[in-house]
């Protein structure tokens, strides 16, 4: 059929159209089973023919599809949301502004830290029962800390990009576990573990804050 000179006949045409006919043919039978089922058996079902053109046309067939769905999968890696620059960059000046707050508190700058938060801030407070959101409420409470504590400063700290609840992308949204350390003005030294959360606006300002830490245990742990 031509194998012995590498010429292609229209015998060998013929013969690998006939092939491809039985691999789809091959296809379709076994269409209502499983792909990887359906793959194996018509692989072997190929197996049993003795063109090695055809084997081959059927690996390059493989190949191809291994290829493509490849590429498609880092194309949308890529340009998945979460990946882009600009979100890259949005997280970082939302990082920014979040690290410049938590500067202002360590130096007790109420003044800084509250230039930080936008007009319509939201807070939800970490102290049990306490459902009040306002800004002005949030801005009092870290008033209270400034005028019952010295010497405030984070350790251990790790800040992470948010990510949107639907597609579990980054979305610009800044996260930090840490512990806030402290003398209270009775002399007893104080380590809290805290988790916060921020949300921002277009300026970099916060727009909601939801904190975690053991309010009761680090009151009842200043009591004489």
């Amino acid at each position: 059929m031509g194998m012995e000179s590498g010429q292609i006949t229209p015998d060998d045409v013929s013969f690998r159209m006939s092939n491809l006919k039985i691999f789809v043919y091959a296809y379709m039978r076994y269409s209502r089973i499983t792909w990887t089922q359906n793959f194996i058996k018509s692989y072997k079902f190929l197996l049993t023919k003795k063109s090695k053109n055809m084997k081959k046309l059927f690996f390059a067939f493989i190949i191809t599809i291994m290829v493509v769905g490849c590429n498609q999968a880092a194309k949308q890696e890529s340009t998945a949301p979460g990946n882009s620059d600009e979100m890259k960059a949005l997280y970082e000046a939302n990082l920014a502004a979040c690290k410049s707050q938590i500067s202002a508190f360590e130096k007790e700058d109420l003044n800084a830290w509250t230039a930080e938060l936008a007009d319509n801030a939201v807070w939800k407070s970490p102290a049990f029962g306490d459902t009040v959101t306002s800004k002005a409420h949030w801005v009092e409470s870290i008033k209270s800390l400034f005028n019952n504590f010295s010497n405030l400063h984070l350790t251990n700290a790790q800040f992470l990009s948010g990510v949107d609840t639907v597609s579990n992308h980054p979305d610009g949204s800044v996260r930090y576990y840490g512990i806030w350390n402290g003398t209270s003005t009775t002399g007893k030294q104080l380590s809290v573990k805290f988790y916060g959360t921020y949300d921002f606006n277009s300026d970099h300002k916060i727009t909601s804050g939801n904190e975690f830490y053991d309010v009761g245990g680090m009151m009842n742990s200043l009591k004489p």
